[in-house]
């Protein structure tokens, strides 16, 4: 495996005719200069041969042996990368200094970046590209491994009214092997300009090189420590207050699995211990007792102060002297050079001060879940099964909660100072209006709530879209009585649904009640908009029921008249096409899509298919899916979610949701496990033959042009078709490429 890099540093834009950019960027070449000499430097330190590293350095000005910076010379780099590296790439680092800006459309924005032979902002759209849709072709392209992304550009929002950026033609020609982790770090949040001071890529390769907190202990090698990822991000951050960096992680592998750099001998720290007052003649002995290594490291002062190196840890430093201190010991982190002053008494009769750097700390755990949490310097982790109350010491920590079966739900960063008590509370949902109005339906205990008996216990986990999905599963597949607890909630009643009939049901929820929701639908004919509403003493929750013709068709989504987002959907009859809908971080819609058999309309599916959904747990069956649309949305590897007996039953057994085979058919793509898919085609044309993905997923596995018939619902079907831009009902350049679905941003019918 080869180690590749995509580095351009833009610092001339010669061409500039409008003043819409600066024409220089001073600092950005330099930028580019050192970002390669510390990856160089990295990859010959841990032994990589000369022979499996690839840099390619795009700039403007062109440098002497590399590339340029114009678009199709960025252009040719990318297909270079994916020509070289397919199959055969285990870490990408792809490093950009130099103009961006963020595309705003009505329902939220792509980021740019902007070639170096942009002219002017009404001619040159066509020299900037979109960053999405470079990784996701980089991630289709190149196979398993892991891609960083360091990106110093502004990103500023312009409208169609500024510029229209052109659409990114690259050839599609994915034959990898499986799918990598990728990592991408922005020197500013959406909507603002990045600093032109040069700070963010002096910070970066400060990370990188491992000062400050960017490092932790690795545990599994000698004198060891390592950058790891989400550390570095904590450092930027940091450094970078009131400013905010941006960071996105999807993959099989999370933020703390990103390891950057590898530091042996570990690096130590000059920690210089000064007294105030008294005279030069006084002895003192310097005692420091560190976390990782308590044998006690004592230096001895002459006259007013003593240096001392020490290794990364947290440390208890202490004076012994014959006179008295104000304070007798300091607990501090070292991470880099520090200085302590230690003040000598002047009262008679002195009080003695230790400030601790214990806490008391409430680990709140709901049943069937376990918390790890590791010390973000010294790398030591602490396992809690129950809820407890427990003395932490003062620091960052990282919480990785697992479920009852050793899966990882999610990770999450804490900071405990003391001397006040803290909470940490890995499944908190109470403060959510949207959890709130559902919960109160429910029964509560354990930190979670009682949707059914069908389940396996109380519901702990906070996810949203889990909760949506079970409520709204329940209603379509429960028949009066199946599930009691959710036939108490006042949500649309599926009962009353005649044979063949093939419903739309959206099942929304907002932390601001007062939001509008309506949502369109198209079924080839003018989009149609109903207005969602909520639920009786449900605030919070919107449900929009609307009855749809079978097949493909486009479900539009729109907040308070101005924010449009167009999903492929499909309806089949019989059963009911669910939609979850709530907000990511960045106010983006996260979606979830099931189509799931009416209870009582069981009998006029497939005989085979009745049969089948007989004996199932079908509720249990959706949490599980809930789970797996997660894991697919952020690109984990599913397999880790299920067994290999659940992913059996997902993938042959077409029986309760085929829009979530068809996504775990997608997830043996990615992984490259095709030896699987062949039954798996067999039964989708079999049983679901109109389903848009059934053809793209059989041309996947044959490697032959599929036969279009609708778009896929899934975004990893397009690479199915070629020259898709004919075929879809709706712009290709307005494709969200940060949506597992095909989605487009802006553009309805």
């Amino acid at each position: 495996m080869s180690f590749r890099a995509l580095i351009i540093g833009i610092e001339s834009y010669p061409q500039v005719q409008d003043g819409s950019i600066a024409s220089e960027l001073p600092g950005t070449l330099q930028a580019a200069f050192d970002f390669r000499d510390w990856l160089t430097q990295k990859w010959n330190n841990e032994g990589v041969p000369a022979a499996a590293q690839q840099i390619l350095f795009c700039s403007s000005p062109i440098q002497p042996g590399g590339l340029g910076a114009s678009y199709d010379a960025i252009m040719d780099a990318l297909i270079t990368l994916a020509a070289t590296g397919q199959n055969a790439t285990k870490e990408l680092y792809v490093f950009f200094s130099g103009h961006g800006f963020s595309y705003v459309r009505p329902d939220g924005s792509s980021d740019i970046l902007i070639a170096s032979d942009f002219v002017k902002s009404t001619r040159s759209g066509n020299v900037c590209f979109n960053l999405d849709k470079v990784i996701d072709w980089l991630r289709m392209h190149l196979g398993p491994g892991r891609h960083y992304y360091f990106v110093d550009a502004c990103r500023t929002a312009l409208t169609s009214a500024q510029i229209v950026p052109g659409e990114l033609t690259l050839p599609s020609n994915p034959q990898t092997s499986g799918e990598p982790s990728t990592y991408v770090l922005q020197s500013t949040g959406r909507g603002n300009a990045a600093a032109a001071d040069n700070r963010f890529p002096e910070a970066l390769l400060a990370g990188l090189k491992g000062k400050g907190k960017a490092k932790v202990w690795d545990d599994a090698a000698v004198d060891t420590m390592m950058v790891r990822y989400d550390l570095l991000c904590i450092f930027l951050r940091e450094t970078f207050k009131p400013q905010k960096i941006y960071s996105t992680v999807k993959g099989s592998d999370f933020a703390s699995d990103g390891v950057l750099a590898i530091l042996k001998p570990a690096p130590t720290a000059k920690c210089t211990v000064k007294i105030d007052g008294g005279e030069d003649r006084q002895a003192a002995t310097v005692n420091c007792i560190g976390r990782r290594n308590a044998t006690p490291i004592k230096r001895q002062i002459a006259g007013r102060e003593a240096e001392i190196e020490l290794k990364p840890d947290r440390y208890t430093i202490t004076i012994q002297m014959t006179e008295p201190l104000t304070t007798s010991a300091q607990h501090v982190e070292l991470y880099d050079d520090i200085t302590l002053t230690f003040q000598l008494s002047t009262a008679a009769t002195p009080s003695f001060q230790d400030s601790t750097d214990e806490t008391l700390s409430d680990i709140i755990i709901p049943q069937g879940v376990t918390v790890e949490l590791q010390d973000s310097l010294t790398g030591t982790a602490t396992e809690f099964r129950h809820s407890d109350r427990t003395s932490m010491p003062s620091g960052r920590y990282r919480a990785t909660v697992r479920d009852n079966k050793n899966r990882v739900i999610g990770q999450k960063e804490y900071e405990i100072e003391g001397p006040a008590a803290a909470v940490i509370n890995v499944a908190d949902w109470r403060h959510s209006v949207p959890h709130m109005a559902i919960a109160k339906f429910l029964p509560q205990y354990d930190g979670g709530v009682d949707f059914s008996e069908a389940l396996s216990g109380p519901v702990t986990d906070p996810d949203l879209d889990i909760w949506l999905a079970i409520l709204g599963g329940g209603r379509i597949l429960g028949a009066r009585g199946d599930y009691s607890k959710i036939e108490r909630f006042p949500l649309r009643d599926f009962s009353t649904e005649t044979a063949g009939s093939s419903p739309t049901y959206v099942l929304a929820g907002f932390e601001e009640p007062s939001v509008d929701l309506e949502v369109g639908v198209s079924q080839g004919d003018a989009i149609v908009w109903h207005a969602a509403t909520e639920p009786s003493a449900m605030s919070g929750i919107k449900e929009c029921y609307v009855p749809t013709k079978r097949g493909s068709q486009l479900i539009s989504l729109r907040l308070d008249g101005g924010r449009s987002y167009t999903i492929a959907s499909f309806a089949s009859p019989n059963r009911a096409t669910l939609i979850t809908v709530t907000l990511g971080p960045n106010q983006e819609f996260r979606i979830g899509q099931y189509l799931l058999p009416m209870a009582h309309l069981v009998g006029e599916l497939d005989t085979t298919v009745a049969i089948r959904l007989e004996y199932r747990n079908q509720l249990l069956d959706v949490e599980h899916l809930a789970r797996l649309m997660r894991a697919f949305r952020n690109r984990r590897d599913i397999s880790k979610e299920v067994s290999d007996a659940e992913l059996a039953e997902l993938l042959y057994a077409k029986w309760l949701d085929p829009i979530s085979t068809a996504m775990a058919a997608y997830e043996l793509i990615r992984r490259g496990r095709m030896e699987l898919m062949d039954e798996v085609v067999r039964n989708m044309s079999a049983f679901f033959p109109d389903l848009p993905d059934t053809p793209a997923l059989t041309a996947l596995r044959s490697g032959k042009p599929g036969d279009y018939i609708g778009a896929p619902l899934f975004l990893d079907g397009l690479r199915a078709f070629a020259d898709i831009r004919n075929k879809l009902p709706l712009p290709e350049a307005k494709l969200d490429y940060n949506s597992p679905w095909t989605a487009w941003g802006g553009a309805t019918t």
